[in-house]
């Protein structure tokens, strides 16, 4: 993964931006009925992904750049295995398309003990060889290593704090998007995997998650 100057970030969002903008009015021409467009759709532009969301509830689009090369269901399989974790289908079907990178918008909220708390996606974790924000190293280094994560929780990105955006794999909480705060670390080899008190939920499934980011909250 590499870094892009400030200016030529800005200037391959606007690119996209109005890509979009004009795949968009492009879809409600030729489908007549916006209501018709009930399916994420997908394209490439610059060698990156630009995903647009279900435009029948008015939703906004995510952009993906900077992804790793494509993988396929095997590879989520043995990353699979080597957590020792079912991964949830939204999670894998979007690794499929997505394999780690960065999104705008990027922003989301939760709450933390009454008050809302926001922060933003640094980068997607990806599974690929490379030494940067590599899925299987997260695995190693927060939980087979050391028990800093309930067991059924996986972390898939990370904020620019050093804090981690995780989700459930658990039956009860199956796909739930959490915050994961490293300045309240719990030790699991000390407590048992219902103790939250450090993770914050951030949505009840990952297309909700990806949908609810935003460029900004109103205060």
């Amino acid at each position: 993964m590499y870094w892009k100057s400030d200016m030529e970030q800005i200037i391959l969002i606007i690119e996209k931006r109005v890509l979009a903008f004009i795949v968009w009015i492009s879809l409600l021409i030729v489908n007549k009925q916006l209501g018709q467009l009930e399916k994420p759709r997908h394209w490439i532009f610059n060698n990156e992904y630009i995903h647009i969301y279900n435009f029948k509830n008015y939703r906004w689009m995510a952009i993906f750049s900077q992804i790793e090369s494509q993988i396929n269901r095997i590879q989520i399989q043995e990353t699979e295995i080597y957590a020792g974790l079912k991964f949830p289908n939204e999670y894998k079907e979007h690794l499929l398309k997505f394999n780690g990178g960065q999104c705008v918008p990027k922003i989301f909220k939760f709450n933390e003990n009454g008050k809302w708390t926001d922060s933003y996606i640094d980068w997607f974790l990806a599974i690929y060889n490379g030494k940067y924000d590599n899925l299987r190293e997260y695995i190693k280094d927060y939980k087979l290593d050391k028990k800093r994560l309930p067991t059924h929780m996986l972390p898939i990105a990370h904020d620019p704090g050093g804090n981690l955006i995780c989700i459930s794999t658990d039956t009860e909480d199956k796909g739930c998007i959490y915050f994961w705060d490293h300045e309240n670390e719990v030790d699991y080899n000390i407590t048992n995997d219902r103790d939250y008190s450090n993770l914050y939920m951030v949505a009840r499934s990952f297309n909700e998650f990806i949908d609810g980011l935003k460029d900004d909250f109103e205060p």
